[in-house]
């Protein structure tokens, strides 16, 4: 018994120092699924190089991470929408470094935000009523000017009052906006960054894919793959934790 622990301890330790993460199948919903070409079961064994080839938007996968002992979920769907079939390449986009946007955000570098509500991202300056942010962006051919709600070095970025023109709602679009600083002591304002990218999560899409896996799992299951099938859809994006459970939620009641 010891010497078949020692084994599978120097397993895990070798596979770790190699990077070649295991994963085990726990579950198939509308299989076959095929993998590699060949047809896997409950027990096969995946690994990071593997190709999974779908055939039905409602196959999904459930596996245990034999390293980190973490479940992950592959779905045909969410697959198909981040454009990559070996499962490395779709962890990457699912898993990013950081899914709170507001620990994440360097105003010098490109930022890319996906909303459903709201998000709150950190500032390089300390907001009040005489010092405020706004942001700027073009729709329809106009100049749309936004002043954001702050508490000291937060900016809240709501997509309803964002996409509020005259007191009127609109269609969000996924934009690239300007966040600019004002001064109101100098009376001048200050570019804080020209590369903001928003992109709105679609409610409707969500539930769409919520209530295509409702039928094979467990609510908790599907809201771990519902907040990756929003991630696929926007790679690259930093998304917010809670955001994105509020959305699940919303979606959630509404399909009950």
């Amino acid at each position: 018994m010891k010497r078949l622990l020692l084994l599978s301890a120097a397993i895990i330790i070798s596979t770790s120092l190699f990077g070649i993460s295991k994963y085990k199948v726990v579950k198939i919903a509308f299989g076959p699924v095929i993998v590699n070409g060949s047809e896997i079961s409950v027990g096969s064994i995946l690994t990071d190089k593997d190709t999974i080839q779908w055939s039905d938007d409602k196959q999904a996968v459930k596996a245990l991470n034999l390293i980190t002992g973490n479940t992950v979920f592959f779905t045909a769907r969410s697959m198909k929408e981040s454009k990559t079939n070996d499962i490395i390449s779709y962890l990457r986009v699912v898993t990013p470094l950081s899914s709170r946007a507001v620990e994440a955000v360097d105003w010098s570098e490109e930022v890319k935000l996906a909303i459903a509500r709201d998000i709150t991202v950190n500032a390089p300056y300390k907001a009040d009523s005489d010092n405020y942010y706004y942001i700027s962006y073009g729709y329809s051919g106009e100049t749309i000017n936004k002043v954001l709600p702050v508490d000291d070095y937060n900016i809240k970025i709501n997509i309803y009052s964002l996409f509020s023109i005259d007191g009127k709602a609109v269609t969000p679009i996924d934009i690239k906006a300007s966040l600019y600083y004002y001064y109101s002591k100098e009376g001048a304002q200050k570019l804080i960054s020209d590369k903001l990218y928003i992109s709105t999560v679609s409610k409707r899409e969500v539930s769409a894919f919520y209530n295509l896996m409702k039928e094979s799992f467990s609510s908790e299951d599907i809201f771990t793959m519902t907040a990756d099938f929003i991630k696929s859809k926007h790679p690259h994006y930093l998304t917010d934790e809670d955001d994105l459970k509020n959305c699940i939620l919303d979606v959630k009641s509404l399909s009950e």
